[in-house]
Formats: C-alpha cells, sequence, structure tokens
C-alpha cells in the first residue's frame, strides 16, 4: 500500500490537472490573425491553424455589463467557441448599461465619447485574455437600411466624406492595437452601388486601413444568399469571405452558397457568418435540427474556415423583465447558455478540432439510395474530403427519423479505411467497420433516431495507413 501511494497520487494529479486528460488543447491562442499560404484558413499569432467557432453577442455591447461578461464568456470558452460578435455601436438603444453614449453629440461621428468606448475595451480585452477574437462591427448598418442600424446617421449632413474617414482613422487608432478584433463591415445592407451612402461606409473602411490597422476585414451585407466579396467597391479589402446562409433564394441550400463562395479566386477563408438563429423565423424554423443542418451543409459546402452560430436571448442580449417574464420565461440571456443549438454546436466543433479540417473541401461521392422528397435539395449529402483522400466526412441531414442509406464508390478513399457514425446531438461515435477496402461501392445505413426524433448522422472515414 505505501509503495503505491506515491504513484496513485502521480495519477490522480495528472487525471485532475493535465488538459490531456479532458482532451484539452495544452496550446494558447495568440493574436493576430493572419491568412495562410494557401488561403483557406486563418493562423494564429504562433502560426497555428485558427478555425472560426463564433457566437453572436451582437447586443452586449450596451445591453450588458461586465461581470455579465464574463459568465457569457466562460460558458462559451467551454463549449469551444472562440469568436464572439459584437456591435461596436446599437442605434435603437445607442447608451450602454451605465447610460453612457457613443457619441458626444447625436449621430455626430466627429464626437466619439470616450467613457462609451472604455468599456467596450474592456469587453474586447475581456475576450482577449479568453483567446478569443472578436468580429467587430464597427458601424452597423442595419437590416434594409432601417433604423436598427446606422445607415441613416451615416446619411446626415455632418459625418461627410472627410468626417467618415476620420471616424475610421480614430478607430483604427483606437484598436489596432487589439489582434484579436476581426473588422466586421456593413451590417444585413448592402448600400447602394455608387451612393453616397456606399463612399461614406468605405470612406471609414478606408480611415481604419490609413491608421495601420493590420487586422483582417470581413463583411455582412443582406440576406438571403450573399458573399462579402459580391459588393465589387469593397471586395478589395475583404480577407474573410463572410456569408449570408440562408440559402439562395432563402431555400435553406446553404451548401451552394458555400460552394460558390470556395470557388471564388483568389481563395479566401469562407465562414459561415449569418445563419438561421436558434429559436428565430428568420431566414428558417429556428427549429435546433435545422439550425444544425444550416451549420454542416455549410462547412462541408466549403465554409471550411469556420461558422456563426446565434441564439434568441444571446444575440440581443436580453434582460430580465416582466414583459420577457408574461410572454417568454427562457428570453433572458443567462437562460439561453445551455440551449440544445449551443450544445450541439459544442459537439460540431468537438468533431472538426479532431479532424484536419484546415485540409478539408467539398466533394461528392455519396448517392442517395430509395426515394427522396418532392424537395431533394432539403436530402442533399454534404461531403468533403482531404487531398490526399485519408479523409471523408459527409452529413445526412434530417429527414424524419428512420434510417437513411446512401452508397460510395470506395476507391475515392487512398487505402482501406475505419469507418464511424457521429452523432450530432450527443458528440458520441458509433462504430461501422474497423477496415473497408478502398476498392467497390459500399452502401452505408445511418442508425436512425440520434435521439431527439430526428435522423441526421455524420459519416467519418479514415484512412488506416496515412501516407
Amino acid at each position: 500500500m505505501r509503495i503505491w501511494a506515491p504513484l496513485f497520487l502521480v495519477l490522480v494529479t495528472f487525471l485532475f490537472i493535465s488538459p490531456l486528460a479532458f482532451g484539452g488543447d495544452t496550446t494558447t491562442t495568440s493574436f493576430p490573425l493572419r491568412i495562410a499560404e494557401n488561403g483557406r484558413y486563418l493562423l494564429d499569432g504562433g502560426g497555428r491553424p485558427f478555425r472560426i467557432n463564433a457566437d453572436a453577442a451582437w447586443f452586449a455591447s450596451t445591453h450588458a455589463t461586465l461581470p455579465q461578461i464574463d459568465i457569457y464568456l466562460a460558458d462559451r470558452k467551454k463549449k469551444g467557441f472562440n469568436t464572439i460578435v459584437l456591435m461596436a455601436l446599437t442605434h435603437l438603444t445607442p447608451n450602454n448599461q451605465a447610460g453612457v453614449a457613443p457619441f458626444l453629440r447625436k449621430n455626430d461621428f466627429s464626437t466619439p465619447n470616450e467613457p462609451y468606448f472604455a468599456f467596450l475595451d474592456a469587453i474586447i480585452d475581456k475576450a482577449a485574455a479568453q483567446g478569443m477574437a472578436v468580429l467587430f462591427a464597427y458601424t452597423y448598418l442595419g437590416a434594409n437600411g432601417g433604423d436598427e442600424g446606422w445607415w441613416s446617421a451615416l446619411q446626415d449632413e455632418r459625418n461627410t466624406l472627410s468626417v467618415c474617414y476620420d471616424w475610421g482613422v480614430w478607430l483604427g487608432n483606437r484598436y489596432k492595437g487589439r489582434g484579436n478584433i476581426i473588422w466586421l463591415a456593413g451590417g444585413d445592407y448592402a448600400p447602394p452601388a455608387g451612393s453616397e451612402g456606399e463612399r461614406r461606409t468605405l470612406s471609414i473602411l478606408k480611415g481604419i486601413k490609413a491608421s495601420g490597422a493590420e487586422q483582417l476585414f470581413a463583411a455582412q451585407w443582406g440576406p438571403p444568399d450573399s458573399l462579402a466579396t459580391d459588393e465589387s467597391a469593397f471586395a478589395p479589402f475583404i480577407d474573410i469571405n463572410t456569408i449570408y446562409g440562408y440559402g439562395p433564394h432563402g431555400n435553406g441550400a446553404t451548401y451552394d452558397t458555400a460552394r460558390r463562395a470556395y470557388e471564388e479566386v483568389p481563395a479566401r477563408p469562407v465562414v459561415l457568418f449569418e445563419p438561421n438563429y436558434e429559436d428565430e423565423r428568420v431566414g428558417g424554423t429556428g427549429l435546433r435540427q435545422d439550425v444544425r443542418r444550416s451549420q454542416y451543409w455549410a462547412v462541408l459546402g466549403g465554409a471550411t474556415a469556420g461558422q456563426n452560430f446565434g441564439t434568441k436571448g444571446i444575440w440581443n442580449w436580453q434582460q430580465p423583465g416582466w414583459i420577457d417574464w408574461v410572454w417568454n420565461r427562457s428570453a433572458n440571456w443567462a437562460d439561453r447558455l445551455d440551449t440544445p443549438g449551443s450544445l450541439d454546436m459544442k459537439h460540431l466543433f468537438s468533431l472538426f478540432a479532431a479532424l484536419p479540417w484546415e485540409d478539408l473541401r467539398p466533394s461528392g461521392g455519396l448517392r442517395r439510395v430509395g426515394p427522396v422528397g418532392p424537395d431533394d435539395s432539403r436530402e442533399f449529402i454534404a461531403t468533403a474530403t482531404t487531398p490526399d483522400s485519408d479523409w471523408l466526412v459527409a452529413y445526412f441531414p434530417p429527414t424524419g427519423a428512420g434510417s437513411q442509406t446512401a452508397q460510395l464508390d470506395m476507391s475515392i478513399m487512398s487505402g482501406p479505411a475505419t469507418a464511424r457514425w457521429f452523432n450530432p446531438v450527443t458528440g458520441e461515435y458509433t462504430a461501422i467497420d474497423p477496415s473497408l477496402p478502398n476498392a467497390g461501392l459500399r452502401l452505408f445505413s445511418t442508425p436512425g433516431n440520434n435521439g431527439t426524433g430526428t435522423n441526421d448522422w455524420v459519416l467519418v472515414l479514415e484512412a488506416i495507413a496515412k501516407h
């Protein structure tokens, strides 16, 4: 007993202290981010691949307190999120929780208010301390150019081209030292081409650049189906091809939009930025399985560099109040931390962290067997492989609760392969076969109900003998 006691203590110490005991990451993310040589994904400051696992917290800048931010960031980091989406300014409720306004004169971009931005600095710095990036919507325009955003203020006669440029320089000088920022242009609206509003929007961006700010740029334009590079005036400045992901014509087929972005030349990292949010009936049903489908479809369709997730109550940072209590008791942001959708994202992040995700590219290969519904686009099996053919990942979308079958030509693999099913709602694997030959046709049938009454599963093939 005395002989084994020291060894027992060493083992216990390892299990409770070592990150490896939990399958954790032993590295620490450092900033700034940069583009990998092949243009397909991001690298952190240490040269490690950085996949954007983002969570939408648009209104946290004005609706949250710093203690709430601490709780939120700790929860999201624990679930595998490494990026948040944040508005620098919110238009409908511009003052922060302390009652501080962003400008000394309402809507006047030449009068930024120092105390307001000091609070914003603290949020960004807290994210950096957690190794998290911030997709920073520095002047959010607003849906359809409406009062939700700053498009109308941008038209104010005081906010001339030179004022907008100086506003951008001010922003750039303030934040160019914060390497965890990714600048986000636009915001639910694309300025009309050639308009004064477009020129002013572009002037802000150019001001940020002129300050010496070297962080990457992304953009979010209008729904339902747009790429950051679609707006020709802004395309030369875009580093990350963030996509508005409701699918072409709002049909939900995010794999089509992702593939369009992936095939653009020159190559840029593609990120699903604005998908259907959980429990929101904008751009989709908001149902857990439909949100999950849009995420997997986009990633395996070409958005290999990452994705953004949003859920009701957190993206708009709802505080408890009697109206929320009566109409939606789960609207409070704190009650929305452990939604089913956020747990699904945790499992998705875990899956891709175990794969060479940076090498995945959209491909075909799986052909559905059996009858399909009247809209076969909803039953598309998104598939991605690595260039060396050592990996294949395929997502079978929800079609009900029964088993789904597809056929694969196994010669697509570089050699004999292991095959497993990944359950996207539990994060668990089910073995299929430890050694499948890489020749001939093979049928794969999903296990059926994944435990939630839906039947979506992920097929993972891995070559046994790596090159």
